[in-house]
């Protein structure tokens, strides 16, 4: 018998939607300069965070995917995890040493807020259908053991100033990718895996949508309508593009190997914010531009816009 697809419930898009300040939290490292250049420090602050952030999400999501039943103690969980990402969104910043025991103790709230409900699942698992319990006895155990490192980086920073948390991301992506043997006793439901990313993507072309919105001030003339219309294009182009691919080319009724479609989606997600940012300096560079052109003399600055 085939089984109903999962369907995305609302809880999950509300869960969604603090992503969405988290993005632009997030892309505002980018716009850390020095010498002329991304800031190298900031640059790795940015990933790292988004690293995590896109962990932290992806646990959520498959908790949900494959034991989510829509009861009271997974939204309360959801929106417990809602609450404390402000915290973690909090330490999202350029001078993050400030912050450091802010932001770690909030990801490590929310490990055991995961692992509770993982706690909780095991409980209701019957013990005779065993390969129901070895994915949930991995992923805890993974959860549990990310939670550890952050625990040890609080002495650790306190001592030698040393960030010793993003450890436990990485270790929590190598658990994911060596525990696919384990994770597929249990497969997710493709079908809502990829209606969740893509749910994530749109919202990243949201914030891409709002960076372009500068392109269409300072004036109706040829230079706003030129970069307006190129800047709106290349959006628009990305957005039908991916559209393409999630409608045409990607099969939601096959087993596809879940973790290595996130993790191709959390380079396009990356990839995606880096355009952002691009176009953002580019806005700023285009609205000097305006502001120089409209004090020239209206001869020489139909000159400049010929």
């Amino acid at each position: 018998m085939q089984q109903d697809e999962k369907k995305v419930e609302y809880i999950e898009l509300i869960y969604d939607l603090i992503f969405v300040f988290i993005i632009g939290r997030n892309n505002n490292l980018l716009r850390v300069m020095k010498d002329g250049f991304i800031d190298p420090g900031a640059f790795l602050t940015y990933v790292l965070t988004a690293l995590i952030v896109l962990q932290i999400w992806y646990a959520t999501t498959l908790f949900v995917n494959r034991y989510g039943e829509n009861d009271h103690l997974m939204h309360a969980a959801i929106f417990v995890n809602m609450y404390l990402l402000y915290f973690m969104a909090r330490g999202i910043q350029p001078d993050w040493r400030e912050e450091y025991y802010v932001f770690n103790g909030a990801w490590l709230l929310i490990l055991l807020n995961i692992a509770l409900l993982y706690l909780v699942q095991w409980k209701r698992t019957s013990v005779a259908k065993p390969w129901e319990l070895e994915p949930i006895k991995m992923n805890l155990l993974s959860i549990l053991l990310q939670g550890g490192i952050i625990v040890v980086s609080f002495p650790v920073f306190a001592l030698t100033g040393f960030p010793l948390s993003p450890a436990a991301m990485v270790f929590g992506m190598v658990m994911t990718v060596a525990g696919n043997r384990a994770n597929a006793l249990m497969p997710v439901d493709f079908g809502h895996l990829t209606e969740r990313v893509m749910l994530y993507v749109v919202f990243t072309f949201g914030k891409m949508i709002i960076g372009i919105s500068g392109y269409f001030e300072g004036g109706f003339n040829i230079r706003t309508i030129y970069f307006s219309l190129v800047g709106f294009l290349i959006v628009a182009g990305l957005f039908f593009s991916y559209g393409l691919l999630y409608d045409h080319f990607v099969d939601r009724e096959a087993g596809t190997d879940s973790t290595w479609y996130v993790l191709v989606h959390v380079f396009l997600i990356l990839s995606l914010n880096h355009i952002t940012a691009a176009m953002e300096f580019m806005r700023e560079d285009f609205q000097r531009g305006t502001a120089h052109a409209a004090q020239m003399p209206e001869a020489e600055r139909k000159g400049a816009d010929a």
